[in-house]
Formats: C-alpha cells, sequence, structure tokens
C-alpha cells in the first residue's frame, strides 16, 4: 500500500466529515474496500484512480476523510463533489 500510495499525490488537507451516511453509500457505490488495509479506525478505498483514508482522529472518536489520486486535478474534482453535496467540511 505505501508503495502505491507514493505514486500517488496526496491532498495536503484532512476534511471532517459531515455526512458520515452519504459518504458511505458513496464509497460503497463507486469504491473497493481495501480490506487488509482497513480496521476499526482506519478504512481504506480505491476505485483505481482514487484511494480514500476515512479514518479516525487522534483527538476524538469522529472520522476524517484523506485523498490520494493520479494527480491533483482529480483529488480537486472528488473533494469539490463532496463539498457541493455537503458530505465534507
Amino acid at each position: 500500500m505505501q508503495d502505491e500510495l507514493a505514486s500517488q499525490t496526496k491532498d495536503p488537507s484532512y476534511y471532517e466529515i459531515l455526512n458520515n451516511a452519504e459518504l458511505t453509500k458513496l464509497l460503497e457505490q463507486d469504491f473497493t474496500k481495501i480490506g487488509e488495509c482497513s480496521d476499526k479506525y482506519s478504512q481504506w478505498y480505491t476505485n483505481g484512480q482514487l484511494t480514500i483514508d476515512r479514518g479516525t482522529w487522534l483527538d476524538r472518536p469522529e472520522f476524517y476523510i484523506h485523498v490520494y489520486g493520479q494527480d491533483r486535478e482529480s483529488c480537486n474534482k472528488f473533494v469539490e463533489h463532496l463539498n457541493q453535496y455537503k458530505i465534507i467540511a
């Protein structure tokens, strides 16, 4: 997984999740969960172009989302989509 992430562009921000139900629906519909990298604190998803980390903040039990992609534009498009539907802040 580290090798794959090293070859991807990392969005510099960690986003707070406003609507976890909608995010879960989107991830289950459009992405595949990477089971061997996921646990109760961090779940990893991929669709071949983007890799998504839905992890737990260290200082509270809520989740964040962190985006990796083939390039900056693909990360930005995905983040804009989530912002548009008020899934993240």
